[in-house]
């Protein structure tokens, strides 16, 4: 059986806060698992902010960077996430943009200006075209040039 060398995935996926907190109150690293963890260039948790203190842990312990994300289905990858560079991540945000068009509108759907609060829209390639044999529904979340309603 051939061996999978470390350097081929250098990150992880966490969906959940409990994965990180199960893994902060395991036992102490044996020499081996801190070896492995310097193969980890970093870990994205999404689905749910990671709490402060628990992101700061997990960094500390395994010496992983963290970045938060956020992904739809409807994206098909994800949309959002925040730079590895830790001066450049917003702790408990999903982060920046990622292959995708985003704004914030109003119920009314008029574009909102930064720091407004609303409905976060997406635009892009990776956005899908419509919901399969589901007309109406598609119409409901998608505009006609392409704006997804993420509701």
């Amino acid at each position: 059986m051939p061996t999978v060398k470390t350097h081929i995935f250098t990150g992880t996926t966490g969906s959940m806060k409990n994965a990180f907190g199960g893994l902060l109150n395991g036992a102490d690293l044996t020499l081996a698992q801190v070896a492995a963890c310097r193969a980890i260039r970093f870990g994205r948790s999404a689905s749910a902010p990671l709490p402060l203190e628990q992101h700061r842990a997990f960094e500390a312990r395994f010496g992983i960077s963290v970045i938060e994300a956020m992904g739809l289905t409807e994206t098909a990858s994800v949309a959002f996430a925040n730079p590895l560079e830790p001066s450049r991540r917003k702790y408990g945000s999903a982060g920046q943009p990622l292959g995708v068009e985003a704004r914030v509108v109003a119920a009314d759907g008029t574009v909102l200006g930064t720091g407004e609060q609303g409905e976060i829209e997406l635009r892009g390639d990776t956005v899908m075209t419509g919901y399969y044999r589901n007309a109406e529904l598609t119409a409901q979340v998608l505009s006609p040039d392409g704006w997804l309603a993420t509701g």
